[in-house]
């Protein structure tokens, strides 16, 4: 039952789960620039890349993107006290006065909320299914990019020569790297709701056999790591064998991608 005109039960989860990864992105930035030894990449901020140094107008659009953010989770938190009361009792004052903290506000979903705390099934159920939606989704596109990057590092090796060209074709390569960082925080961050709400409406374990705790640093890499090696020789990751893995007519196009990119990008 809708308990406002404009955001229905499966609209407020969808709309949270959809600020959640906003602030994802901004946390990520957040984590780029703070740590001058982490590797130069990019996050993008409204379809736009920025790096570790960013220009003046730049940070104009951060401060503007993040202003944006918290006035949207505000108005949402205020939606989500008609089908949530519970929540004005978790909710601080304090998460909202500090812009620089928008990253940090929680927006207790039904799959955070403590287990003393009452939430509707429904809420719970609509918050399971679109958790799996995006689970498999951040998946397919890690796939994705996964693939495009190695295929980014193939033609560079084959192709580019000269400074200049090896620069832009680095930075492309970089920008593909942010991309799967991104996607595997929000895999990660799908995943762990799942955790928490299989507990909650009694869910089986089947669920877990398909998706699976994601490594970074081992799973969502392209297969050239492992130079030297066929296929058949290479420990293939677990995000390759997945029920949802692409058939070979579409791994077909996404082999075509990351070269078709660079080179036209160079």
């Amino acid at each position: 039952m809708s308990l406002d005109d404009d955001v229905s039960p499966l609209v407020l989860i969808s709309s949270g789960i959809e600020l959640e990864g906003q602030q994802c992105i901004y946390a990520l930035f957040v984590t780029l620039t703070a740590d001058s030894a982490l590797p130069r990449r990019c996050v993008e901020f409204e379809g736009k890349s920025i790096g570790q140094h960013t220009t003046d107008t730049q940070k104009v659009k951060i401060l503007q993107h993040i202003n944006t953010l918290r006035r949207r989770i505000d108005t949402w938190s205020h939606v989500q006290l008609l089908y949530m009361p519970c929540v004005s009792r978790l909710q601080s004052p304090d998460d909202i006065t500090s812009e620089d903290k928008v990253h940090k506000i929680k927006l207790f979903l039904p799959s955070s909320l403590p287990s003393s705390f009452p939430c509707d099934v429904h809420l719970l159920r609509y918050e399971w299914d679109l958790r799996e939606a995006q689970a498999n989704d951040a998946l397919s596109d890690l796939r994705t990019v996964i693939n495009m990057t190695y295929h980014l590092y193939k033609y560079k090796d084959a192709f580019v020569r000269g400074q200049r060209a090896n620069t832009r074709a680095q930075g492309i390569i970089h920008s593909a790297e942010s991309r799967i960082d991104a996607i595997s925080v929000k895999y990660t961050a799908a995943r762990d709701a799942l955790v928490m709400l299989a507990s909650k409406l009694g869910k089986n374990d089947d669920w877990r056999r398909i998706l699976k705790p994601l490594d970074r640093t081992k799973d969502a890499v392209p297969l050239k790591h492992d130079e030297g090696k066929t296929v058949g020789q290479q420990n293939i990751s677990w995000i390759w064998k997945t029920a949802r893995v692409s058939n070979n007519q579409e791994d077909g196009l996404q082999d075509c991608e990351g070269s078709y990119t660079l080179a036209n990008m160079l």
